[in-house]
């Protein structure tokens, strides 16, 4: 009784690792394709990222002047302090009908 019931497990077990093997073939080709398409992709970006790199050292930034820099400072602009950290308040257009607020 004890091998029938072994030889029926064993059997059981060689049939779910047959049908496992037959649902999952391993196909080779259609790897190895899907590899030299990867590689392919691969040296496409490197040589992008060489020409991105390329044109980046060729770029050159001008860096604006900051504001307390500028020779000219509009009329009616203010330099405050706000938990010492430095701002300002410059005035987009001269109004002289507009009251200056008063800020405390």
């Amino acid at each position: 009784m004890k091998k029938s019931k072994s030889m029926i497990a064993i059997f059981s077990l060689f049939i779910v690792v047959m049908s496992g093997i037959q649902a999952f073939p391993f196909r080779q080709e259609e790897s190895t394709k899907q590899i030299e398409e990867l590689k392919k992709q691969v040296n496409a970006l490197e040589q992008r990222v060489a020409t991105l790199e390329s044109r980046l050292e060729k770029l050159t930034l001008a860096i604006p002047q900051t504001f307390p820099n500028l020779k000219q400072l509009p009329k009616g602009w203010e330099k405050r302090e706000f938990n010492g950290m430095k701002y300002y308040i410059v005035p987009i257009e001269p109004d002289p009908k507009k009251v200056k607020p008063v800020i405390r």
